[in-house]
């Protein structure tokens, strides 16, 4: 692991060339190689890259964090189903899992499991969930073409039955 959290903080800061050279500079390619590669991969742009890395990273055994990032992949890529199989194979489920299981059910209109899982994400942390709702609101829903009035009121009727319960 030596190494890997200079790498990751490089991730963070967005310097993915700098990140991608060290990582390249390593001799042992192993699971987190992988993921970081996948990480790099995917703020790059290279979003088929991204998966392949990801997928090394999970066979490596770096199972929760691929599995998280490589849903969110697929997620962004319209993969609904299969990122949504994959998250529920997640055990400790963060914030974010509960927010995009939501968006999985709720693009695949299973109603009930987006409500419980946006119900799940808002027991976890109610402020994060508030704010990526909004992002997802106004990525998905806000004057956009992309859903029809009845899946934005459907989707404000979800918000506001998070008001009535808490």
């Amino acid at each position: 692991m030596e190494g890997y959290k200079e790498i990751l903080e490089l991730i963070n800061k967005q310097k993915l060339k700098e990140a991608e050279s060290l990582l390249l500079e390593k001799k042992e390619r192993d699971g987190q190689f992988y993921y970081l590669l996948g990480l790099v991969s995917f703020f790059k742009g290279n979003e088929e890259d991204a998966l392949g890395f990801f997928s090394h990273a999970l066979k490596k055994g770096i199972v929760d964090s691929s599995k998280r990032s490589f849903s969110y992949v697929l997620f962004s890529r319209g993969r609904y189903e299969k990122a949504k199989e994959i998250l529920e194979s997640i055990e400790n489920k963060r914030v974010e899992d509960y927010f995009v299981l939501f968006s999985c059910y709720l693009m695949l209109k299973d109603y009930e499991k987006a409500k419980l899982n946006l119900e799940k994400a808002y027991i976890e942390d109610k402020k994060k969930t508030k704010e990526l709702l909004m992002k997802f609101y106004k990525a998905f829903f806000e004057d956009s073409s992309l859903a029809t009035e009845e899946e934005k009121e459907r989707l404000k009727s979800l918000i506001s039955s998070l008001k009535e319960n808490n």
